[in-house]
């Protein structure tokens, strides 16, 4: 087996196509009402949110993370039917290619980094868990690597430097693959204080932040069009109204035949919204990328560069923005060109976390242009970085395959099977080691 086959090759490189950041995610934002002189007021708040402020107050310090339980459900939730989903917003939820993108598995491993709010975003998620637990669960991550969502409280993001900017306080970036929309990780960032300013958010307000933020990572793309609901994108509202209940509890049923019914004019409702955004904001970055990633969904590439070469001009240093130019040029072919997007996004990251994607993708272009030799140099150091990913995994192998590197290709397989010992079992795994040998 001294070369893969062309289709086991194409197969396997295939795995990495979707495996980015989704840029869908980038504009996912939330910017509250903090006028000044606003406080909570707790008459105004439902029952359920009274409830819980209450309550966590007389047992904060028994309060374990992630185990609140609901003996029973509040009067204004009734028992989801999938054959009736009820008022719901899916179709501002799916992607502008009308699909869902979300978890593939129940349990769901969170990681908070430490700082002053932890125990309210421990909080924040124990009430998903009392809501969903029957679709999906979240529990703490030993560690950051070990993690599905993890959660960052920051002093600023870039796409929040701009003096005339929305004020955001939380955004999240996804990470998903393969054709059915799987997230895979998910990175949240909140603000910890207001931006031009030392004054710090409030517990509230980090509160709604997290209610907000988490339900993009669980794959909700847009925003709700309804000031009540958590997914409004300037919503102060402390608790889940129907609609955001209905619409998770659709999101993961599994019921497609519901889901299609729901989201039939996805498009049209995609495009006018990203239109108006954009139109009603035209000094905010966040609403050309927005406009971008539906025209580039849409298949209009050149739309979709021009949106994006506008956000550019606010945000010159933002990575996400070069990664999305870059991705239009790969889905065209344009590989070299898709290249040098990839190194400015590179050139701009600040984390390795956030530039590993970008480093696989270059992997992929080169391997698109069968220059292997460079393709293995970037399979390799994105395996490095994340020698849990099966997806860098097997790039990596293609490569060594490619570029002859046999004791490479076994040590790899050794070090991921010592966690994942049921990797052996797979036919292009047995493949690559009968051809090692």
């Amino acid at each position: 087996m001294n070369k893969l086959n062309k289709q086991t090759k194409l197969l396997v490189l295939a795995f990495a196509l979707l495996l980015i950041i989704g840029v869908a995610n980038y504009f996912n934002y939330y910017a509250p009402d903090l006028s000044e002189g606003k406080v909570l007021s707790f008459s105004s708040l439902s029952p359920m949110a009274q409830h819980r402020l209450i309550n966590g107050a007389k047992h904060q310090k028994k309060l374990k993370l992630f185990n609140f339980k609901r003996d029973e459900k509040p009067e204004n939730e009734k028992s989801f039917s999938s054959a009736h989903a009820g008022d719901n917003y899916l179709t501002y939820a799916v992607d502008s290619n009308g699909k869902l993108v979300k978890w593939k598995k129940k349990k769901l491993k969170v990681y908070i980094s430490p700082s002053e709010y932890k125990e309210t975003i421990q909080n924040a998620l124990n009430q998903y868990n009392s809501y969903f637990e029957e679709y999906f669960t979240f529990y703490p991550a030993k560690t950051r690597e070990d993690s599905d969502i993890k959660i960052d409280v920051v002093d600023h993001f870039s796409s929040n430097d701009n003096q005339d900017s929305i004020y955001m306080a939380g955004i999240t970036n996804n990470t998903f693959s393969g054709d059915d929309k799987r997230l895979t990780n998910s990175i949240i960032q909140i603000l910890s204080k207001k931006p031009n300013s030392t004054q710090k958010v409030t517990d509230e307000e980090v509160f709604r932040v997290v209610l907000h933020e988490m339900g993009h990572a669980l794959g909700i793309i847009g925003h709700s069009p309804n000031s009540s609901d958590v997914m409004f994108a300037s919503s102060n509202v402390e608790d889940f109204s129907q609609r955001d209940i209905n619409t998770l509890k659709l999101m993961y049923s599994n019921n497609d035949e519901a889901v299609q019914k729901e989201t039939k004019d996805y498009a049209d409702v995609k495009l006018k919204e990203a239109e108006d955004y954009a139109k009603d904001t035209p000094n905010k970055a966040i609403s050309w990328v927005n406009l971008g990633k539906v025209y580039y969904d849409l298949n209009k590439k050149e739309e979709a560069l021009d949106a994006y070469k506008k956000a550019l001009e606010i945000e010159p240093d933002n990575p996400l923005i070069y990664q999305s130019m870059a991705e239009c040029y790969y889905s065209s072919e344009k590989y070299e060109t898709a290249i040098k997007y990839y190194n400015y996004a590179l050139d701009c990251a600040k984390t390795d976390e956030v530039k590993n994607p970008f480093i696989s993708m270059i992997g992929m272009c080169y391997a698109k242009m069968e220059d292997f030799d460079k393709a293995y140099y970037y399979f390799k150091r994105a395996f490095e970085f994340d020698k849990n990913n099966k997806t860098m995994l097997k790039n990596y192998l293609v490569a060594c395959v490619e570029t002859d590197r046999k004791q490479e290709a076994t040590n790899a397989i050794n070090l991921y099977s010592e966690k994942h010992p049921s990797i052996v079992n797979e036919k292009f795994i047995q493949d690559v080691m009968k051809w090692a040998k």
